[in-house]
């Protein structure tokens, strides 16, 4: 990786990781059957699940910040991809500022309306918008 091309190349890694990150979510509420405990039973099979003491019923606890469901894993996935879609697009801003090479940073900035796109159709076209105007006010300052 070059040194004069670092930002575009970060950019299409975010871009990357929101796309896939978004797709995933996508697919995962598809075919997700609510109150199942997909994540709950996979868990439990590897081991990571802590059964009742013997001679004991299990027992219903409250739940803490930090209690994992399928419903608080899939709303994080959520987050970073729209997280990792932005930077995606503000690296792509950033490496246009810096004057860099335009194939990178031009399809970090599409992979991330991408990721945008697929969680509705206003947020990847307000990204290209934004950015869009965003680009000719750099481009004009630098002119």
């Amino acid at each position: 990786m070059e040194a004069r091309n670092r930002f575009g190349v970060v950019s299409v890694f975010f871009g990357i990781a929101g796309l896939l990150a978004g797709i995933g979510i996508t697919e995962a509420e598809r075919v997700r059957i609510p109150g199942s405990g997909h994540l709950l039973t996979w868990m439990d099979r590897l081991g990571l699940v802590r059964p009742p003491p013997p001679g004991q019923a299990p027992e219903w606890r409250p739940r803490g910040l930090l209690d994992l469901t399928d419903d608080r894993v899939l709303q994080w996935i959520l987050v970073y991809s729209v997280c990792f879609a932005i930077w995606a697009l503000l690296m792509a801003l950033l490496a246009e500022q810096q004057r860099e090479e335009s194939s990178s940073l031009g399809l970090g900035f599409i992979l991330g309306a991408l990721a945008l796109y697929v969680h509705g159709f206003e947020y990847g076209m307000s990204a290209l918008l934004a950015g869009g105007v965003a680009l000719v006010l750099i481009r004009r300052g630098e002119s």
